[in-house]
């Protein structure tokens, strides 16, 4: 597997996404807890720009009316579907 530079670490803002292009494929970068990551940015499910989406959390419930968010800014919603 070769390596592609598609942007500097100054470019990928915590908490927000940038998409650039590698070999003709848009992508999305992301910064989470200082690690980087890419992911495509088409949605399997009519083809949304995923990463146009927003960057929230995991909700979870331990019982009913009990809820918490965990995992902050580890997760992207489709833009088209939430």
């Amino acid at each position: 597997m070769s390596r592609q530079v598609v942007a500097q670490k100054a470019e990928v803002a915590p908490g927000s996404g940038k998409i650039a292009a590698a070999r003709g494929r848009q992508i999305g970068l992301f910064e989470i807890d200082g690690e980087y990551f890419g992911l495509s940015n088409r949605y399997p499910h009519k083809g949304a720009e995923l990463c146009r989406g927003m960057i929230v959390g995991l909700a979870q419930s331990g019982a009913p009316g009990e809820y918490h968010l965990a995992r902050p800014g580890e997760f992207i919603r489709c833009p088209w579907h939430g």
